[in-house]
């Protein structure tokens, strides 16, 4: 899944010094005193540590404007990600201020977006503030993929427990794995061959592919337990036997996704 990183007003890390002093040796020097309007001028979007109130500047309805302009369609959505303070108190109706920041920038999008057309997320900065202002958020524009398939049919090679060569397969798998990490479903995963060889044979290479794909599977983080290996052997066709080109529709895994 490709991202288009939205860099709009965006500075990360710069944070601002207000009425902050520096000692000396001799006296103590004040630095410049940046007030909260002047801040406002240059950024349309400011947070204060310790507060849930988004600051609006002077640019915040243009910043507003070029957001809406870059969601063209109901396949796209915005993630927002909202930071925090690790020394700030933790809300009570959010897990963290973070998420609580992120909710205020959604409210200035929705409408006209849809509140499904926004992902909110909450990230700690990496260095504690010195100033109570900051202008630290992330956008990021991207693209629902596709629905998943929740059956497929995975073909291998004659005698063999190696997939037919598919471009695509691995990427499915992937996005399977995903899938079950996410909602703690399982997988089903059925072996078949054709009838070439003895049935005892066919059932253990039935076996085989099966647990060829189910080692995929674990190898990107599947625990056991969300996982079925199972053979049908040469019992289960879905194509005549007598031609090479049903014996090879026969050759194959039946993936299905079940609650």
């Amino acid at each position: 899944m490709r991202a288009v990183v939205i860099i709009i007003w965006l500075i990360l890390g710069q944070l601002y010094y207000i009425f902050h002093q520096r000692s000396t040796r001799t006296c103590c020097v004040s630095t410049p005193e940046i007030s909260l309007q002047e801040l406002k001028k240059s950024h349309p979007l400011l947070f204060r540590i310790g507060d849930d109130t988004l600051i609006l500047g002077e640019k915040h309805q243009q910043w507003r404007d070029s957001v809406l302009a870059l969601v063209q369609d109901k396949d796209q959505y915005l993630r927002i990600v909202g930071y925090y303070s690790p020394d700030e108190a933790t809300p009570t109706d959010a897990t963290d201020m973070g998420m609580v920041r992120a909710r205020r920038l959604m409210a200035l999008l929705v409408p006209p977006l849809d509140s499904g057309q926004v992902e909110l997320h909450s990230a700690q900065l990496s260095e504690v503030p010195d100033s109570p202002y900051f202008s630290t958020y992330e956008m990021v524009l991207q693209r629902r993929p596709p629905p998943l398939e929740t059956t497929k049919r995975i073909y291998f090679e004659y005698g063999k427990n190696q997939p037919i060569r598919d471009t695509q397969l691995l990427h499915y798998l992937d996005r399977v794995a995903e899938y079950l990490l996410a909602t703690g479903k399982k997988v089903y995963l059925t072996g078949h061959t054709d009838n070439i060889s003895s049935r005892k044979f066919n059932y253990a290479l039935g076996l085989r592919r099966a647990r060829k794909i189910a080692d995929y599977l674990k190898s990107r983080g599947v625990p056991d337990s969300l996982i079925v290996v199972q053979s049908a052997g040469e019992d289960q066709p879905i194509a005549p036997n007598t031609t090479e080109e049903g014996r090879q529709k026969n050759r194959r895994v039946e993936l299905e996704i079940k609650d």
